[in-house]
């Protein structure tokens, strides 16, 4: 079976990896729109760079944030 050496951005959507499914004889994902609009129900647009929700997601995500080099400092 080969191996892949790939890592897929997020904003990139799934389009990419469904690519590669296919290369490799497997089926594409389907995701319903509902699927697609997760949201933590603590975490809002009004209270999203609260201290609290920074800590989180840089502890979370600190392999994306050092991976696909994005910006720790939400104001970037």
């Amino acid at each position: 079976f080969p191996s892949y050496d790939i890592v897929f951005k997020y904003e990139d959507g799934i389009e990419p990896f469904n690519s590669l499914l296919t290369k490799i004889g497997l089926q594409p994902i389907k995701w319903k729109y509902s699927e697609k609009q997760y949201k933590p129900k603590d975490i809002t647009p009004l209270n999203i760079f609260k201290e609290k929700h920074l800590n989180i997601i840089r502890s979370d995500w600190s392999w994306e944030f050092e991976t696909f080099d994005y910006p720790i400092d939400p104001t970037v």
